[in-house]
């Protein structure tokens, strides 16, 4: 799937969100996420061939952000598009001879399974994800930088509090799946980057 598909399929689940507007609970909502993105996955995948006797010190975590917006179709499901930024983590291999950057950031849509928008409540998510990945490398002197578009999985989980004034928070989880690629062409390595994070959410 394209990020042109997204875009269509954004559009088509916004037209299904206008038809679903008389149900109960239902209403638009804006948030913004905030929190540590992991990046082990993604690193090790990388550096899979590199003898275990060289030297490596991974910094891989990172601060990650997102923001959304998304229609409470029902109660207990909800459409959120977002665009997220998982920071950036580094590899530095044989004592700084090669050093590697990893960056992950995109565009989602998610299907949101809650057990209640009011009080506390939990929720999980599924969606699909337009992912950049960007790996600049610098080696003796020498750099390259290797990159990645493809559209992944994301599946998160998390607990919710929402408030009768329309404001929410959340403390969640998200993996985006298999982020990356192992194509000799675009070879910015292949794994997952997790995501916890504490959000706010404001209900129209």
């Amino acid at each position: 799937m394209t990020k042109r598909s997204l875009i269509a399929l954004a559009g088509a689940l916004s037209m299904f969100a206008v038809t679903a507007a008389h149900a109960g609970d239902s209403g638009w909502y804006v948030g913004a996420n905030l929190g540590t993105s992991d990046y082990s996955s993604l690193i090790d995948d990388s550096e899979t061939g590199i003898p275990g006797g060289v030297p490596k010190n991974n910094s891989s975590t990172a601060s990650g952000w997102s923001v959304l917006g998304g229609y409470q179709l029902y109660k207990w499901l909800g459409l959120e598009a977002s665009y997220f930024d998982m920071g950036s983590a580094s590899a530095d291999i044989g004592n700084g001879i090669v050093t590697a950057n990893y960056k992950l950031n995109g565009e989602s849509i998610d299907a949101v399974l809650s057990s209640s928008t009011q009080g506390w409540g939990v929720f999980g998510k599924v969606g699909v994800t337009a992912a950049h990945v960007d790996e600049p490398i610098s080696a003796s002197g020498l750099s390259d930088d290797a990159t990645d578009n493809s559209t992944i999985l994301d599946l998160g989980v998390g607990v919710s509090y929402g408030m009768a004034n329309g404001w929410g928070f959340r403390l969640g989880f998200t993996q985006y799946h298999n982020a990356g690629s192992t194509n000799s062409t675009t070879a910015t390595g292949q794994g997952d980057v997790n995501f916890i994070y504490v959000g706010a959410l404001y209900r129209f």
